[in-house]
């Protein structure tokens, strides 16, 4: 999660302070993102990881029920 909103330039570094036990890492959730046709159930899983944000929710809600149809 974001602790202090910002922008951020090429070069600039971002510090991650921890992560909560069993959430992916933002390389897990943008590559399950970005797959054609991602598992259902980890796309399921990244919906509902502590942290994510609720415009992220939504997309990928949106997304899986799309997939599942």
């Amino acid at each position: 999660r974001v602790v202090q909103e910002g922008s951020a330039s090429p070069g600039d570094s971002l510090e991650l302070h921890t992560r909560s036990p069993g959430t992916p890492s933002l390389l897990a959730a943008m590559t399950l993102w970005a797959e054609h046709r991602p598992d259902l159930g980890r796309l399921g899983k990244l919906a509902q990881s502590k942290g994510i944000a609720t415009h992220w929710q939504g997309k990928i809600q949106q997304r899986l029920d799309y997939l599942s149809k």
